[in-house]
């Protein structure tokens, strides 16, 4: 497959477009450079696992949009349910009023949720929907009397959103925050998981989870009756993908219980599938208190996000009016996106997607590992279902990282274009394509990675 130059033969519409985005868009974390250079895809249509650009070069979805189309591209069924829904109303009041379609979706999602988590609070966004379970926590805090406890844990390297408040919480390395501050008071940071370099020099089982152990000695020291919760991803795919040891939710679950506090787990990228089941914390046996989701919800043909709220944290916005959250997002629950949810939803379970991503993800991950043998510079392979990353090293006996002046997105990014697949690269290769992906699909993404790394391996020293 040979992909064409942004600027060698294009067509009058694609030469039209690409000057119109130079000259009009301002595209999410994209540098005006590369901008100026043409340099990006524009996307114009897809089916199933794979996209075409305007170009008319195809390439597998290897990330899923960011991952978000778990029930693939091109669900022409979830267009007409979007269709018949705005045919009788577009949208609803969300101050005081509801819709059909949010009240149908909420029972319908609440019978997936593990435990209690029995209430959803609309959003939009995955960014949204931290925001919102923030201010939950401290105005669940706030009505039982404990107005101190606004102080909420997060870990480092992980990502939770680019609102003021999530990017507060918001620890992921390629996410700058210097040019927000001062952000929120009262994020605190611990260390996360990377039981590849564990930063306490610790190996498990020895280690005997001191990572989530520690949490206990920070909220000691910052004062129990000042810290309020701790939002931590079951599987962070922006800290390298590391599945976390079966004790780990659990004394999470404790802590929390023993200091009261609440436990956010948020799903934003984990839910609906991902990680071959419907929700990444139900691998680990714990209830979480919140839950926040996005994503996956609609597989991203509308915006929507849901907060799962358990019945212990709601009764406690029960009663005097003074109690309750006040809190509105003006396109929360829209029906036409809970329709689209519903559709998105009913896919899932009459396909048996989530048992899908478990079985090709299983078999996605082994294939990933015997690429080892073939190429030096693969120094582990991780993760649960389709949500995997291939780690990249310099030394696989010694784990060592590349040197800062090797790019290893700039390198072997274009090449993986090339080659007709769209991932990205933060020191891993993120492997996530959408959850309908066959076991020749997977094979195809093997193939192509392992072509690509042959490809790379002059310019990264191998």
């Amino acid at each position: 497959m040979v992909i064409s130059d942004a600027r060698a033969d294009l067509s009058p519409v694609a030469q039209a477009y690409f000057e119109n985005a130079s000259e009009h868009l301002w595209i999410h974390s994209l540098a005006s450079d590369d901008l100026q250079k043409w340099n990006f895809p524009i996307i114009t249509e897809g089916k199933g696992i794979r996209i075409k650009d305007i170009q008319g070069n195809e390439y597998i979805d290897c990330i899923s949009g960011v991952w978000v189309v778990n029930v693939g591209h091109g669900r022409e069924e979830i267009a007409q349910a979007a269709y018949e829904q705005m045919k009788k109303i577009a949208y609803v009041n969300v101050f005081g009023f509801s819709n059909q379609p949010a009240i149908d979706l909420a029972k319908k999602l609440t019978s997936l949720t593990p435990g209690d988590l029995n209430r959803v609070y609309f959003a939009n966004s995955g960014s949204e929907a931290v925001e919102s379970a923030i201010k939950i926590t401290r105005n669940y805090h706030y009505n039982k009397g404990n107005g101190k406890k606004v102080k909420l844990i997060s870990r480092m390297g992980s990502y939770h959103g680019v609102t003021m408040g999530a990017l507060s919480l918001n620890n992921a390395k390629y996410v700058s925050r210097a040019a927000f501050e001062p952000l929120m008071p009262g994020a605190i940071q611990v260390p996360g998981i990377d039981c590849y370099r564990c930063p306490f020099e610790k190996e498990y089982p020895e280690s005997k989870t001191f990572c989530a152990r520690h949490i206990e000695d920070v909220i000691l020291a910052e004062g129990p009756d000042t810290v309020a919760g701790i939002i931590a991803e079951p599987i962070s795919a922006a800290n390298g993908g590391f599945v976390p040891v079966p004790e780990y939710w659990p004394i999470l679950r404790q802590i929390c219980d023993k200091y009261d506090m609440l436990l956010i787990a948020d799903e934003v990228i984990n839910g609906y599938g991902r990680t071959g089941k419907w929700f990444a914390i139900e691998h680990f046996g714990v209830q979480p208190d919140l839950m926040t989701t996005a994503k996956g919800i609609t597989s991203g043909y509308a915006p929507l996000a849901a907060v799962y709220v358990s019945d212990k944290v709601y009764e406690n916005f029960a009663g005097d009016k003074s109690k309750n959250y006040h809190h509105g997002l003006t396109f929360a629950g829209n029906p036409m996106s809970c329709a689209v949810s519903l559709k998105n939803i009913e896919i899932m379970e009459r396909e048996n997607l989530v048992e899908n991503s478990r079985i090709q993800g299983d078999y996605l991950k082994g294939r990933l590992e015997g690429l080892k043998d073939r190429h030096q510079m693969i120094g582990d392979v991780r993760g649960l279902g389709l949500l995997l990353q291939v780690e990249l090293v310099r030394d696989r006996q010694t784990r060592q990282t590349f040197a800062p002046d090797i790019d290893l997105g700039s390198v072997l990014d274009p090449i993986l274009k090339k080659n007709g697949l769209l991932s990205r690269v933060w020191g891993s290769i993120q492997v996530a394509p959408p959850l309908c992906i066959t076991r020749e699909e997977c094979d195809e993404i093997v193939d192509i990675i392992d072509r690509s790394l042959t490809e790379a391996s002059p310019a990264l020293g191998f």
